[in-house]
């Protein structure tokens, strides 16, 4: 197990999805160390070995939900991970929840294209970059972290930021 590359951690505690996100993330295995757990109890248990860079997670699990589990590994874990959490039941309330307890990086319902789920990851692990490389911006963090071009100029229209 590779420490220089990025660690994402999958958890769902439904073998069916967790078995298709080993599938669809197989072609990513030479860039990036992948753990795909079922029991949220189990990872918790790891976490400490082998610290996550982003964390993906069911939204509804018995026992632990995505949320307690995130908040969680914030306590026993603190660093700057990012957070995706998947619902197949989708609704306000629980995204709403999700971002304003954990602050998690992106919601996304189930299915998703595995183009989207690379995509969100992808950003995540952007924006730690960006956290990293200018700490305590966090704005210009989170506009480095966009795939459309940010360009901010100022009243002579030279510009003044831009992102990568």
């Amino acid at each position: 197990m590779s420490h220089s590359r990025k660690h994402i951690l999958f958890v769902d505690d439904e073998p069916n999805m967790l078995s298709s996100l080993q599938r669809v993330m197989r072609p990513l295995r030479q860039k990036w160390d992948m753990t795909f757990e079922g029991d949220p109890g189990q990872v918790l248990s790891l976490i400490n070995s082998h610290p996550p860079d982003v964390v993906v997670s069911d939204l509804r699990m018995p026992g632990m939900n995505g949320i307690e589990l995130i908040e969680q590994i914030k306590q026993q874990a603190p660093g700057h991970s990012e957070y995706i959490l998947l619902t197949g039941s989708a609704d306000l309330a629980s995204a709403i929840d999700a971002i304003n307890k954990t602050g998690v990086f992106r919601f996304l319902t189930k299915p998703c294209s595995s183009q989207s789920l690379v995509d969100a990851i992808e950003s995540a692990l952007a924006t730690i970059k960006a956290v990293k490389e200018r700490p305590g911006r966090m704005a210009t963090a989170a506009l480095s972290a966009m795939s459309p071009a940010v360009a901010v100029v100022d009243q002579a229209g030279k510009v003044a930021y831009c992102n990568d």
